[in-house]
């Protein structure tokens, strides 16, 4: 199951990053979204996929930025977290209804 997870996060970031543009915003699903790689140390880059709130505030910086982070060799926040607890789209890519984007601007 983890790896079937693994392998579909890993071709949709492919995917997303290589296909879809949409000017400065990237996007595939509800709302808007961007992703990119941050260099840690010299060699070292950690990969980000950015949020926007879905809610339909005219001001989404007023909502709440929450920075999810859970590790370990084969547990990232980018597959796991956002694909299997509290991302906007399920593995299958269906939408899910109660996902914390509703109401919060999300970082994996």
């Amino acid at each position: 199951m983890f790896s079937t997870i693994l392998l579909c996060s890993s071709v949709l970031i492919f995917l997303l990053k290589n296909l879809i543009v949409l000017g400065d915003s990237h996007g595939f699903g509800p709302g808007r979204q961007s992703w990119d790689f941050v260099e840690v140390r010299p060699g070292a880059h950690m990969f980000y996929w950015l949020y926007y709130t879905t809610a339909s505030d005219e001001d989404y910086s007023e909502r709440p930025l929450i920075i999810w982070l859970q590790g370990g060799p084969g547990g990232s926040s980018t597959g796991y977290g956002n694909f299997a607890e509290i991302g906007p789209l399920h593995v299958d890519l269906r939408p899910r209804p109660h996902s914390w984007v509703n109401n919060t601007i999300r970082r994996w």
